[in-house]
């Protein structure tokens, strides 16, 4: 803690300095402000894919449908509606962070975050970032980040969006936006409303039965409100608050009779932050609630999991923006959560202190930008061994561009991993390792209606003590390995054309990944050099959307490859492709504009499974409207 207040009160003396000091005519316009964000200063030294979830008629869906749609990444889904996570460059869902408006909101017992739980319509921009430069943010992070933000427009109209939609399986889903700018404050009011019996026909391949899933409903209610205040022509304010309701029936896996079990999510959520420029001096001050209600029963188990967890997080960003090269930042962040779930043995306590420096450098010709940070945390008063991420960028010409970055990685274990009863080891070691990527992105504009983009980018990962839970008896237990390699490739390119009242837009994403473990501790492990269960070697995904006037004509095909279930990679799963193709209408309705869709999803009847023994739908239909109203 003495080092701490050292530098804080080295960052308030320079602060002092500066806003005495500068000259009136140096001033930064809070709009130029708002740009400069950590994202914004480390996404060009890594791959970044943007994807925008307002501008599809995904609004009706959730965040877990968008990513296995639009991008290579494999999603690990129970189901549809049912627990989704992430798994980014071969590592694990604790590895990947999700970050909304600036916040990791993953879950601080268990390190995840469940992408069903997310609805597109909660969302304006979504930011993949790939890389350690992600864990500045937070613990985690050390394969990459979501980065989820909200939009907001002073001096806007009143805008209404609203969409519906009714599929196989009674499934129905709606949601409402309305927002509204005025001179200076914008706020939002958005709704989303999730209903649906997952009564799917399944096939059982090991009797050759089929049946339809039962105790599978869901129901899902989601409500957030945004505020954003300008508050004078150098300072600004966001406040934002989230609650969201979830009840879940769990279905039998393939070799279950039956099951009654469910779980029931509660969360809440609320978002702050005050926005300060001064001259050349900038200061972010953010803060956030927390609070998150996990019950699960299974009557014929015996079990009963009552786990809630209350955080609070706290941030102080400084920025300097020396002269048009160089900019420098600063932030102290607390992190301090607690929980008395009935799976701990007591209540546990977590706090950690972190300070980040960051420093980007950008060259008087724009053509060379450099960017090195570092971080230092404080677990529990303790020390914990400093990491850094070192990246550069090189833009020979407007059609080229060329990235590379290498870092210093480090994990501590969750909550869940220490203390879970039965299971929890205090013993776990955390993860720590080294990365390094390089990219390419080539752009190619033939003409004014032909535009051809081409990114293909490496990663090398090596971490140590790699968590990961293995069974231990009766439960399951998380256990270090001592070594894993994770390395390999990927692609993102796009053609488009478009012609006055034609559009055709093509992407194709892909990823081919080898992620194994390379020491253990026991000479007689099978699992020795072999690749990590639920690690797809190779994912591809093709994405066409063919605009005409009012119709529209969209194709998504997935592939996904084997995924071995056992350490020793003698259990698999199957590769299989999944195709999904919509038609569209847009038109207008007393002067609203509206589109109408329907969607035909796994169009090739796939029988297929992302987690062993969790069937997944086969062929079925979705239609819905989307209505957008400007006053």
């Amino acid at each position: 803690m003495v080092i701490l207040r050292f530098f804080t009160l080295i960052i308030l003396v320079v602060f002092s300095i500066e806003i005495n000091g500068q000259k009136n005519d140096t001033i930064i316009l809070l709009e130029e402000f708002t740009k400069i964000t950590r994202l914004n200063n480390t996404k060009s030294y890594n791959k970044t894919l943007n994807l925008r979830p307002n501008k599809t008629e995904l609004n009706n869906s959730t965040l877990d449908e968008l990513l296995s749609s639009k991008s290579a990444i494999f999603i690990k889904s129970y189901g549809p509606g049912y627990l989704s996570s992430i798994s980014l460059r071969g590592g694990n869902a604790q590895q990947t962070s999700i970050i909304w408006n600036g916040f990791i909101i993953n879950s601080p017992l268990n390190g995840i975050s469940d992408l069903s739980t997310i609805p597109n319509s909660f969302i304006d921009d979504i930011n993949i970032q790939f890389g350690n430069s992600a864990a500045l943010w937070g613990n985690g992070g050390i394969s990459g980040a979501i980065h989820l933000s909200n939009n907001y427009k002073f001096n806007d109209s009143l805008k209404i969006k609203i969409g519906s939609s009714i599929g196989s399986f009674s499934n129905f889903k709606s949601y409402f936006n309305v927002s509204k700018g005025f001179k200076k404050w914008h706020t939002s009011v958005r709704f989303f409303h999730n209903k649906n019996e997952n009564d799917f026909t399944i096939y059982n391949s090991s009797n050759n039965q089929t049946s339809s899933q039962s105790n599978s409903r869901i129901y899902q209610l989601s409500f957030m409100n945004e505020n954003y205040f300008q508050l004078n022509n150098n300072s600004f304010l966001k406040i934002i608050g989230l609650y969201q309701q979830y009840e879940r029936q769990i279905p039998p896996t393939l070799d279950e009779q039956g099951s009654l079990a469910k779980q029931n999510d509660y969360i809440t959520r609320f978002f702050s932050e005050y926005k300060l420029v001064k001259n050349l001096f900038l200061v972010n001050i953010k803060s956030s609630y927390f609070n998150t209600i996990n019950d699960y029963f299974d009557p014929i188990s015996s079990i009963v999991g009552i786990n809630p967890s209350t955080s609070f997080l706290n941030e102080i960003d400084l920025k300097n923006k020396i002269n048009n090269t160089n900019q420098i930042s600063f932030s102290i962040m607390n992190s301090y959560c607690f929980s008395n779930g009935n799976n701990f043995s007591q209540k546990i306590n977590q706090n950690r202190w972190s300070a980040t420096f960051l420093y980007n450098w950008k060259s008087k010709n724009k053509k060379w930008s450099q960017s090195l940070n570092t971080r230092q945390v404080i677990n529990d008063n303790k020390f914990t061994p400093l990491t850094f991420s070192y990246g550069i960028n090189w833009k020979p010409s407007n059609k080229l561009n060329f990235y590379g970055n290498i870092g210093k990685l480090y994990r501590l274990p969750t909550i869940n991993d220490l203390y879970w009863s039965p299971g929890g080891n205090i013993d776990l070691q955390p993860e720590n390792g080294y990365s390094n990527d390089i990219g390419a992105i080539f752009s190619l504009h033939l003409s004014k209606s032909i535009n051809i983009s081409f990114e293909p980018s490496l990663f090398n990962r090596k971490i140590n003590n790699w968590i990961i839970w293995y069974p231990n008896g009766s439960f399951w237990s998380p256990q270090n390995i001592l070594k894993v390699w994770s390395r390999g490739i990927e692609t993102t390119s796009n053609i488009s054309f478009q012609k006055k009242f034609f559009l055709l837009d093509i992407n194709f994403n892909s990823s081919y990944v080898i992620s194994t473990n390379q020491e253990t501790n026991n000479s007689n492990d099978r699992s020795l050099g072999k690749q990590l269960i639920y690690t797809p070697y190779y994912v591809f995904n093709f994405f066409v959307k063919l605009n005409y006037k009012k119709i529209g004509f969209k194709y998504n095909h997935t592939y996904n490859g084997y995924r071995y279930t056992s350490s020793d990679n003698m259990n698999l799963l199957y590769p299989f492709n999944i195709a999904n193709i919509s038609l569209s209408y847009s038109g207008k309705i007393n002067e609203y504009s509206t589109k109408i869709f329907y969607k035909l999803n796994n169009a090739f009847n796939e029988n297929y499974q992302l987690i062993l023994n969790r069937p997944m739908p086969l062929i079925n239909h979705e239609i819905g409207i989307n209505l957008i109203i400007n006053k």
